[in-house]
C-alpha cells in the first residue's frame, strides 16, 4: 500500500509539471503527423496555453498550409517571418544555410510556412495552371496567416518588433508585405528578387501564373508588379543580389533600390551586390549574419516580454 501511495503521488506531480511546460516536449510538436491535433482551425492546444509556446519548434496547420513555429531558448528579440523561394520547402533556409541555428541563437521567433510553388501574386487567376492554384499567395499572409499567428499565438503583434526575410520569389512575397503591411514590420530583408515581372516576359513560371503578357499586360506592369506600390513602405530594407545570378537579373534589385531612394530619400534602405554570388543558398546563407545584424541596428522594441 505505501508503495502504491508513493507511485500515485509521483504520478500525480508528472502529471502537474508537463501541464507547467506546455503539455509534453516541444519535439513532439515538430512531426507534421500530429499537426491537425495543432491546427488553429480545430482548436490548437497551445492556443489554449495562452500564447505560450514551449522552445523549441513546432509544426501547425494554418488554412491547411503547414507552417513551422521555432521558438527560441532564453532570450527574445523579435519574431521573424521567413519566406522560401519557388519550389523550395519550408525547411530549406535551415537545411542549406543554418538560418534556423543562427537567428534562434540571437533570439528570433522564427515563423517558416510551406509556400511550395508560390510567385507571392495577389491572386489566383483563371489562367493560372491547375496545378499549381493550391499554393498561397501573398494575400493569405496578409489576410489568413498573419492574423491566425497574432490570435493563436502571440506573434506578430501590431506594434512589436516584426522582421521579414525572403530569397527568390520569396524576396518578392517579403517587399510587397513591406509595401501592403507599412505599420506591421520594422525591417525586411529581400534577397536575389525578381520585383518586375514585365521584364520578364518570356519566364514560364510567370505565364503559368499570369497567363501571356500580350493578353494580360496590366497583371504584369500593374497588378503584379513590385515596383508600382514601393512608395508605401516604411521599413527599414536590406537588399542583396549577387552580381552572377543567371536566374534573376540583379538589375531587377538595383532598381528596386533606386526607386526607394528616390521616393523616400530618408528611408533606411542598404545594399549588397557580391561579384561572384548567385541564385541560391550558399550565396543566402552567406548574407545571414549581415541582414541579422541590420536587423538588430534598428533597435527596435518588443511586442511583449519573454516572461509574458
Amino acid at each position: 500500500m505505501i508503495k502504491s501511495f508513493h507511485q500515485s503521488q509521483v504520478f500525480l506531480a508528472c502529471l502537474l509539471l508537463l501541464s507547467l511546460m506546455g503539455c509534453g516536449k516541444a519535439n513532439d510538436y515538430a512531426s507534421e503527423t500530429n499537426a491537425d491535433s495543432l491546427s488553429s482551425q480545430t482548436g490548437s492546444p497551445m492556443a489554449s496555453q495562452g500564447c505560450v509556446l514551449p522552445v523549441g519548434r513546432h509544426t501547425v496547420l494554418v488554412e491547411g498550409i503547414a507552417v513551422d513555429l521555432l521558438m527560441p531558448e532564453d532570450k527574445y528579440v523579435g519574431d521573424l517571418l521567413v519566406l522560401p523561394p519557388w519550389n523550395e520547402s519550408r525547411d530549406q533556409w535551415c537545411l542549406h544555410a543554418r538560418f534556423c541555428a543562427k537567428a534562434s541563437k540571437r533570439g528570433y521567433r522564427l515563423v517558416m510556412p510551406e509556400m511550395g510553388k508560390s510567385i507571392y501574386a495577389q491572386a489566383i487567376y483563371p489562367e493560372t495552371r491547375e496545378d499549381w492554384r493550391e499554393y498561397p499567395t501573398v494575400s493569405w499572409i496578409k489576410e489568413t496567416l498573419i492574423p491566425d499567428l497574432r490570435m493563436n499565438y502571440c506573434l506578430f503583434k501590431e506594434g512589436g518588433s516584426n522582421f521579414v526575410i525572403g530569397a527568390s520569389a520569396g524576396a518578392r512575397g517579403a517587399i510587397l508585405l513591406a509595401e501592403e503591411m507599412p505599420e506591421l514590420f520594422v525591417a525586411v530583408a529581400a534577397l536575389s528578387g525578381d520585383y518586375n515581372p514585365s521584364e520578364m516576359k518570356s519566364d514560364n513560371i510567370y505565364r503559368g501564373f499570369l497567363g501571356d503578357y500580350d493578353f494580360f499586360a496590366q497583371r504584369w506592369e500593374v497588378a503584379e508588379n513590385v515596383l508600382e506600390g514601393s512608395g508605401t513602405i516604411r521599413a527599414a530594407v536590406y537588399l542583396g543580389h549577387g552580381k552572377s545570378d543567371d536566374v534573376v537579373p540583379f538589375q531587377q534589385t538595383t532598381k528596386l533600390h533606386d526607386l526607394l531612394r528616390t521616393q523616400n530619400p530618408d528611408l533606411n534602405v542598404r545594399l549588397n551586390l557580391p561579384e561572384n554570388r548567385g541564385n541560391d543558398f550558399a550565396y543566402w546563407g552567406s548574407e545571414i549574419g549581415n541582414v541579422l545584424d541590420f536587423f538588430e541596428s534598428l533597435k527596435a522594441s518588443g511586442p511583449e516580454s519573454a516572461a509574458q
